[in-house]
């Protein structure tokens, strides 16, 4: 197997056809060949409603196209973190990406493409653990109206593709108010992310993704990470997940402080802890100012 997409599903019936859709037009890996195409984990965290149904629907669609299916079902609502966890641990992909329920693959070759890369880089004595790649906003309708790109989302500039230097890369990551990643736009080297979050599993049995990620395979000396111009992801603005970014961000709170302490002095680390705190409360103070489409695209100047 060389890639695994793993999808969280929660009460997601609204835009659930849409994202198994976007994964089932997938093309330039073999697959029909279990063995070394794409599989798909679809993992059910205690939905109500039809998502179960069309995880089900979709599973017979996925499997006559040639890819492996594997589902779980929660008996109880776990979380978006440890179902991920969960996902990443029984992945069967040499490579493996995440994807929410709500959004889309931007392309036929949205995982392919940094795979290759890091096929590429490998036979080259590179050992890339992880590639980001541009991340499209889209709302309701699919409609796209903003983009996130690397190093600072909210300037014009946009890196060139390629592994991001690694002094460059911390700098952006400790001192940009706006992370420069949007979640689930990478695709991650399965050994990479296990010996990363190996402390983590141990301590919380949950592992690093999103902003946490980063942060420690930036700071790793045995991997690289890279950036990929081509989007990836098309990430959906809707009214359910609009501050649930927010909030996540809040969650990794103490392994973020846990982290930076062992790299930066309090005082700075104190700074960097109250710029994100100031980024945090100015967005939720403007979702609840803000009414309608207007409070979603609005994210534009944050981008």
């Amino acid at each position: 197997m060389l890639v695994s997409v793993i999808i969280g599903v929660y009460n997601a019936e609204k835009y659930l056809a849409q994202t198994l859709d976007s994964g089932a037009s997938q093309t330039g890996l073999v697959h029909g060949k279990k063995n070394n195409g794409i599989e798909v984990i679809l993992i059910d965290d205690f939905s109500k409603g039809n998502s179960r149904k069309i995880i089900e629907q979709y599973t017979y669609i996925l499997e006559q196209k040639g890819f492996c299916v594997r589902s779980i079902t929660h008996q109880q609502n776990k979380g978006t973190t440890k179902s991920y966890t969960e996902g990443a641990l029984m992945a069967r992909g040499k490579y493996f990406k995440i994807l929410d329920h709500d959004d889309l693959l931007a392309s036929e070759r949205a995982p392919v493409e940094p795979v290759e890369y890091m096929e590429s880089m490998e036979t080259r004595g590179c050992q890339v653990g992880a590639v980001f790649s541009k991340s499209l906003y889209i709302d309701a309708q699919n409609v796209v109206f903003g983009e996130k790109r690397f190093p600072f989302p909210f300037l014009p500039y946009e890196a060139e593709d390629g592994v991001i230097a690694k002094k460059w890369g911390r700098f952006v990551l400790a001192f940009s108010p706006i992370y420069p990643f949007m979640h689930g736009s990478s695709v991650v080297r399965t050994k990479c992310w296990q010996e990363l979050s190996a402390g983590l599993l141990s301590r919380k049995n949950i592992g690093l993704f999103d902003v946490a990620f980063a942060i420690y395979a930036m700071h790793s000396n045995a991997w690289e990470v890279a950036y990929l111009r081509s989007p990836s992801l098309r990430y959906r603005i809707h009214a359910t997940n609009f501050t649930q970014g927010i909030m996540d961000r809040n969650s990794w709170a103490d392994i973020l402080n846990g982290y930076y302490e062992e790299v930066f002095p309090k005082g700075l680390l104190l700074a960097i802890i109250k710029r994100w705190n100031r980024c945090i409360q100015y967005l939720k103070s403007s979702f609840h100012r803000i009414k309608g489409a207007d409070a979603f695209k609005s994210i534009k100047l944050f981008r």
